[in-house]
């Protein structure tokens, strides 16, 4: 018995293929749904970059300021070099990054990173750890470059497309030096970029050390203007980074510079110690001139606030001052952090203490007298009186360099004498006396310098 074609039967016949192509469809969007979502995933994928750990909240870290490279499947981190563990994990949520090393750098031990990036690299947040010190800071950051470039002795990194990263590497320019000078990496990029003298090259003024003003022609200090041109010189080349230690020198420009340093940069020689002694007005008074050049104050003795038409030094107002607390005492009876600090604001010296402060008692014995020795107002020493009656050198014990002298021919007697210091100097007159220990002496001021007093004039008798 045969089935007769009817409408009813193509019709279920063609439904069922319809269903059959659907769920075909359906398998292969479903074979390819996953490998699609990898692909997409691999274009969004971090690759990584150069992360720098600042602004971080937390203890102290040697690493707060590190710079963390992540390029393909390593990772670097200054100061550490490449860690001993390293797990990258990429996600479409971005990059999971766990490292750890198990000694940074000769001063900081045990080390661990732990840092997951956004999608699309562009922030980074992260914890390290260090065991020694102990330190555990959390840092954000969202400065990256795509490829931390790492480059060859003699080659520098540079950015080439502007973007604020390194793409690229460069051989170093090529620098030529003349005669007695040597090339010098002065930024520790391994190029050389300036030229050091290597060998003393002598010189009688600027000119003879480079065309560019580049070097100066150092020469020793007071010699300037007629004493400079047969002093001997030496190429130098001023120095970039001076102390703030004020001690004042005047150049041979006739400015007073903070220290022989800042006059060394300024490529001026040092004519003198202290500050130079161009003399000014009196006691400063609003609105009227001091004879000082612009930048400069007419600095006073110390103690003289209250006395008017007394001369003054033009001293140079320094820019800067070292963060030293040695407090003086100004004329406007303020205190100031140290004499800088004074000058800095104009003001003329009261004494070298806090204004404050009060003067320590000094006890000096019967045959000493207190001394002020330093300037602010205190005595803090004893001076020996001299002139102290006495009748041997024991009773002249305080101070070795007295001895008792006595009148010519009084040897051996008990005084009267007067405690008298030795002398320091004599003349090379011939004038001989004997001294009271058989000796014979040039002068008599030859026998005082040995602390032996005067028996006779005239040379000793050495039949005696």
């Amino acid at each position: 018995m045969r089935f007769q074609d009817t409408p009813t039967a193509s019709l279920i016949a063609e439904t069922w293929i319809r269903a059959a192509r659907l769920v075909f469809l359906l398998l292969v969007v479903a074979l390819l749904l996953p490998v699609a979502r990898g692909l997409a995933d691999a274009g969004n994928e971090c690759t990584g970059g150069r992360y720098m750990v600042g602004e971080a909240s937390g203890a102290a870290s040697p690493l707060a300021d590190t710079v963390i490279v992540v390029a393909g499947g390593t990772v670097s981190m200054e100061p550490c070099g490449e860690p001993d563990r390293t797990r990258i994990k990429r996600t479409r949520r971005g990059m999971v990054l766990k490292a750890s090393w198990r000694q940074c750098n000769q001063d900081i031990g045990k080390t661990k990173l732990r840092m997951r990036t956004d999608a699309d690299c562009q922030k980074a947040r992260g914890t390290l750890v260090t065991q020694t010190p102990r330190s555990r800071v959390r840092f954000e950051t969202s400065h990256r470059c795509e490829v931390a470039i790492l480059c060859t002795p003699q080659t520098i990194p540079v950015d080439t497309n502007g973007d604020g990263c390194e793409n690229s590497c460069l051989p170093c320019p090529a620098l030529q030096c003349q005669p007695g000078y040597g090339p010098v990496d002065t930024d520790g990029d391994g190029c050389h970029d300036e030229c050091e003298v290597t060998v003393d090259v002598a010189c009688d003024a600027d000119r003879d050390c480079s065309s560019d003003n580049r070097m100066y022609c150092a020469k020793p200090s007071a010699s300037c203007g007629s004493a400079a041109e047969d002093a001997p010189g030496v190429c130098r080349i001023p120095p970039q980074n001076c102390t703030l230690e004020y001690e004042p020198v005047c150049g041979c420009d006739g400015t007073t510079y903070s220290n022989a340093c800042v006059a060394a940069a300024a490529g001026v020689n040092v004519a003198s110690e202290g500050a130079c002694e161009r003399t000014c007005g009196s006691l400063p008074l609003p609105g009227v001139p001091s004879g000082c050049e612009n930048n400069q104050i007419c600095d006073l003795p110390p103690n003289t606030c209250d006395i008017a038409d007394l001369p003054g030094v033009c001293v140079q107002q320094p820019d800067a001052c070292a963060e030293i607390y040695q407090p003086v005492c100004g004329c406007d009876n303020q205190t100031y952090a140290n004499d800088c600090v004074r000058l800095q604001a104009g003001v003329p010296l009261q004494f070298a203490r806090a204004c404050d402060e009060p003067c320590a008692t000094v006890d000096c014995p019967p045959d000493s007298r207190p001394l002020d020795t330093n300037g602010d107002g205190c005595e803090d020493a004893c001076e020996v009186a001299y002139d102290i009656p006495c009748t041997t050198n024991s009773d002249c014990w305080w101070r070795s360099t007295l001895y008792c002298a006595t009148a010519p021919g009084t040897c051996g007697e008990s005084g009267p004498g007067v405690c008298t210091a030795a002398a320091g100097a004599c003349t090379m007159e011939y004038d001989p006396v004997c001294g009271c220990d058989g000796m014979t002496y040039g002068n008599g001021c030859s026998a005082a310098a040995a602390g032996i007093n005067i028996d006779t004039t005239g040379a000793c008798d050495s039949t005696r």
